[in-house]
């Protein structure tokens, strides 16, 4: 990054024009949404003097480039943000649960009597705000019903539900645990049943048929359906049960349309199909072309001339000795393709609830680049769950 060029913007370094579209993986031109705050939480406290997001705010507004912004601060709806805000592209995003020791689970965050009170500022402006219920589980929430009663309270029209997840980190397992006055961890095996309690990345995850168990088995979807909200699912494993076509709904609005559809969610929640090939989810959607190796972590997926380690199609997901034969480009498509054809990989389409690996029998050839591969072709196909019970379609 040392050879591009910068310009000021209200003391924020910008790419020159010129090289905005390689830097932002070609997500300019296609005006591709960003998501604020999914690694770091605006409106912090320093925000009070540095105003760090609001400057950010300003630079998106000068582009009009769409961003849904996600927050626990009342901060967002002072008037100077709240006037940027109904001059944006923007959706307001505020996660909240109405748990009694919400501040000592989330100390320096306003309340939740704050969060709503933003919310519905928010859409009594014109500015569409939608709550996150996060982090979930059944025994957080005092009463649902009264959750869902101050929900329609702010205008709310979309909620996204994504279920606590744990760190692996025992120190903070437990201090989370002494603010709840249990033992979190024992908890959540409780709920995993004889399945144990499953890794994803670096936390412990509820499985995901518990998941699906507490939301629409227990009827909690039901609920929200039955007051005219609209849900989104945040746990990886069940976006396919999105109402709208995002788990967070910002396809819903003019301008932001242009949301990335090349991966595995939305092909298989948008169609009706029952079996599904690495073909059809390319479809006629836009693929960045450009390398991702600024924006992953090399040491874990990505070698330093730019190429992709895992084609060997063992799923094993362990590197080896390579060769310069084994190695393809470091883009998205052929991450894309990797994780499709390795099922035992952390985010593949395997992840997905009730989506099953099959083998063909074949080997993958790629109808884009025209390459035969040695890889093992795999297809996913779809099952469908009654109470308890998962049955093939």
């Amino acid at each position: 990054m040392s050879d591009l060029s910068f310009k000021q913007i209200d003391n924020i370094e910008v790419l020159e024009d010129d090289e905005r579209e390689v830097f932002n993986f070609e997500c300019e031109p296609n005006h591709t949404y960003i998501a604020e705050s999914m690694v770091v939480h605006n409106c912090q406290a320093k925000e009070k003097t540095e105003k760090i997001s609001l400057k950010v705010m300003k630079l998106l507004k000068e582009y009009d480039y769409p961003v849904a912004i996600s927050t626990k601060n009342k901060r967002i709806v002072e008037p100077e943000y709240l006037k940027l805000l109904g001059d944006m592209k923007a959706v307001v995003q505020v996660s909240c649960i109405n748990y009694e020791n919400l501040d000592k689970l989330e100390p320096g965050a306003s309340t939740p009597d704050e969060r709503f009170a933003a919310v519905k500022k928010c859409n009594d402006s014109g500015i569409p705000a939608h709550l996150r219920l996060q982090p979930f589980i059944p025994e957080f929430i005092n009463d649902m019903d009264e959750y869902i009663k101050r929900v329609r309270e702010t205008g709310c029209k979309f909620v996204t539900i994504e279920h606590m997840k744990l760190p692996l980190d025992y120190t903070i397992i437990s201090q989370i645990s002494g603010i709840l006055g249990y033992d979190i961890k024992k908890r959540f095996k409780q709920f995993s049943g004889a399945g144990g309690l499953p890794v994803y990345g670096r936390e412990f995850e509820l499985p995901p048929e518990t998941k699906y168990k507490f939301l629409f088995e227990d009827g909690l979807v039901d609920k929200f359906h039955n007051a005219g909200i609209k849900l989104g699912m945040g746990d990886n494993q069940l976006h396919q049960y999105n109402d709208a076509k995002t788990c967070c709904g910002v396809d819903l609005y003019p301008g932001f349309e242009h949301y990335m559809k090349a991966n595995y969610t939305h092909m298989m929640a948008q169609s009706n199909k029952e079996r599904f090939t690495f073909d059809d989810l390319l479809g006629k959607h836009w693929i960045p072309k450009v390398s991702i190796n600024d924006n992953m972590n090399r040491s874990i997926r990505w070698s330093p001339d730019n190429k992709c380690r895992y084609v060997d199609g063992s799923g094993t997901g362990k590197l080896g000795k390579l060769e310069a034969k084994d190695l393809v480009p470091n883009t998205i498509y052929y991450h894309l393709r990797n994780k499709w054809h390795n099922p035992r990989l952390n985010d593949s389409p395997s992840d997905l609830y009730l989506i099953e690996p099959r083998k063909t029998g074949k080997k993958f050839i790629d109808k884009i680049t025209g390459e035969k591969t040695d890889i093992d072709e795999v297809v996913y196909v779809k099952k469908k769950r009654q109470k308890g019970l998962a049955e093939w379609i």
